[in-house]
């Protein structure tokens, strides 16, 4: 089988006695010489009460107590998931000195069929809070600087209805306008549907 960690890209394995052995060790050498990033997870609700998981990846030389910028990295799908397993993106930037946030927002595998589907006919809403409530709560936390906070990935996440200092009221006007015609779209789609 094959199989990886946090600290550890894939290798092949083989299942014994209940117990994973290596069969391989192609990237041994590399990553012995690798400082990484610690993995952890974390768990928050949005503000519907979505109970939201995810990991958080520090700098190796992580100080506690310190405000880091932050990047929120949106897994593609979006039934994807972010995993322990070993990912170059994440750790690159943590040791660029960036505290990197992955969520597994509603629509994300996972996490059972009607986890993944809750957001079916719904999309820029539901993962919307939850990615919300991800940076939210590392912000409350103290890990993330609330003034250097980036994203990366996901192009919906520009149509956020966020209403803090992020945006100004033009910006909040336009994801306003663009999320009246996505959903107007999208009544428009299920109406051609349900008359075929």
């Amino acid at each position: 089988m094959i199989s990886a960690s946090d600290r550890k890209s894939d290798e092949i394995y083989a299942y014994e006695n209940g117990q994973l052995r290596a069969l391989t060790h192609h990237n041994d050498k590399l990553f012995a010489e690798l400082k990484l990033g610690a993995v952890e997870e974390f768990s928050c609700n949005a503000t519907d009460g979505n109970e939201v998981h995810g990991l958080v990846v520090k700098p190796p030389d992580y100080q506690a107590g310190k405000k880091y910028p932050t990047l929120l990295r949106i897994h593609g799908g979006p039934n994807g998931q972010d995993a322990h397993s070993f990912n170059f993106e994440r750790q690159f930037f943590a040791a660029n000195g960036y505290v990197v946030v992955a969520v597994n927002y509603r629509g994300s595998s996972g996490r059972g069929e009607k986890y993944q589907l809750a957001i079916s006919a719904d999309w820029s809403n539901k993962e919307m809070l939850d990615l919300q409530a991800a940076v939210d709560h590392v912000i409350k936390i103290g890990l993330a600087d609330p003034d250097r906070l980036g994203v990366g990935r996901l192009e919906l996440w520009r149509h956020s209805h966020r209403r803090d200092h992020r945006q100004g009221p033009a910006v909040q006007d336009r994801h306003k306008r663009r999320r009246d015609r996505i959903s107007a779209r999208a009544v428009r789609r299920r109406s051609v549907h349900h008359s075929i």
